[in-house]
């Protein structure tokens, strides 16, 4: 997070406990995002039905 060197193992990979919880902040706040493809959501649920049960307010039970 500052760059400095890892002098300590108190938080390690990082050099404080302050840029080990602004790293957790980043990745709650949405800076860092893993990559990914964009993915289609009428093709993912044409490959797996289940995954309509997710999007929509349906119980397996009402689908049926």
């Amino acid at each position: 997070m500052c760059r400095q060197a890892i002098t300590t193992t108190s938080a390690p990979p990082f050099c404080s406990e302050r840029c080990r919880r602004e790293d957790l902040r980043r990745w709650l706040g949405g800076a860092y995002r893993l990559a990914s493809t964009p993915v289609n959501p009428a093709i993912a649920i044409a490959q797996d039905p289940t995954l309509d049960l997710v999007t929509s307010n349906h119980t397996p039970e009402e689908s049926t």
